[in-house]
């Protein structure tokens, strides 16, 4: 395969499309002003709207899983906050009887 050949995963079906060496594919995309024009390029039968809508589900697919693994990495440090917050009082009280038993001790 020619170093400037591209490959497009979704609606080209995976068929190589050979690109000129100083060919952009945006200003080639932008050229296109209607979909009169789209539809008289070499791609026939890409759905536009239907590939915007896939890259749309995609975006908000991403987003969710992040939503999610934000979710979970909260509910993470609030668990651990929590340990820590039950380990300190144990402590907490822990000491407070050694020194109250010290107390006893010293008064006997």
């Amino acid at each position: 395969m020619p170093a400037n050949a591209v490959v497009f995963r979704r609606g080209f079906e995976g068929r190589q499309v050979d690109l000129h060496p100083g060919f952009s594919m945006l200003a080639w995309m932008r050229n296109i002003d209607s979909k009169e024009k789209m539809k008289q390029t070499h791609f026939k039968g890409f759905d536009w709207e239907t590939e915007k809508r896939q890259q749309w589900l995609i975006r908000v697919a991403e987003e969710r899983d992040q939503q999610e693994n934000l979710q979970e990495r909260v509910a993470l440090f609030h668990g651990r906050l929590l340990r820590l917050k039950s380990w300190i009082w144990q402590a907490t009280r822990k000491t407070l009887y050694f020194m109250a038993g010290l107390c006893q001790k010293r008064h006997l």
